[in-house]
Formats: C-alpha cells, structure tokens, sequence
C-alpha cells in the first residue's frame, strides 16, 4: 500500500540582500516499511537557501543528492536540533550525484535522526541571474 504525504516546508532563505532566492519543498512517501523523504531545492539567484525538513523519525540507511547541474557547487548540509549535519561533510556535490548507503562502506549510515532538520544549499558558483536546483532523497526506516 503506497501512502503519499505532501508536507508543507517553512521556507527560511539565507541572503544579503533579504530577498527570497529560493525555495524547498518536501514529499513524504512510504512504501511498506521503506519510507522516503524527497527534498527539491531551487535557487534562483546567486544565493543560499534553507528549510526546515520535518516527519523523519527513524534509522536513516540510504541519502541520494542528485545534481544541481553541470558547472554547479553546491555545499548541502542538513543538520539537526543540536547542530550536527546529518551528511557528516558529504553533502558537497559539482555536477555529479552522491549515492550514499550503509552496505558501500560510508561511515555516515546507518543514523538515527528525529525531530526538525534545517537543510542548507549554499552556492559557490551562480552568476547574479542563474538558477539551480537539486533534489536530496532519504531512505529511513
């Protein structure tokens, strides 16, 4: 049985200006006992965005961040209450994807994690009228 909960995300953007750059928005699903939480993230100018990411309360065993695209750096961290990221440093990403899981030797998983998370994209390579987006998927039991 596949149950679908979208959840709507406070959107807290991170600029100098004090004008939104972005956004982030959360989808949770759970398929037998595998739940995933989809992050989508765009920035559209050359700033930082951040959002607060709720309901994930269990072992988080796979993190997959999919490219902002090629030519982008993008620095992603999600932390928790106390903050520590969850990605422990892995969230970097420069056009590629990052797979990481328990079984291929990543020491970040399995983890445990509970409570409102905060993710960070912060950009080091946008022009003023680029955009870029990305999307994170956690896989937690």
């Amino acid at each position: 049985m596949k149950k679908s909960i979208c959840i709507a995300v406070l959107i807290a953007v991170v600029c100098a200006t004090g004008a939104i750059a972005g956004s982030v928005t959360q989808t949770n699903v759970t398929w037998q006992s595998m739940n995933t939480t989809e992050i989508q993230w765009v920035i559209t100018t050359n700033q930082n965005v951040s959002g607060s990411i709720t309901g994930i309360n269990g072992e988080l065993e796979r993190i997959v961040i999919v490219a902002g695209g090629a030519g982008t750096t993008n620095t992603i961290t999600l932390t928790d209450q106390d903050g520590v990221d969850v990605f422990l440093g892995q969230g970097s990403e420069s056009g590629t994807t990052i797979n990481l899981y328990a079984d291929n030797g990543d020491t970040v998983l399995p983890i445990a994690i509970s409570g409102t998370h905060t993710l960070l994209v912060t950009n080091a390579t946008l022009g003023v009228s680029a955009t870029t987006n990305g999307t994170i998927r956690l896989y937690w039991r």
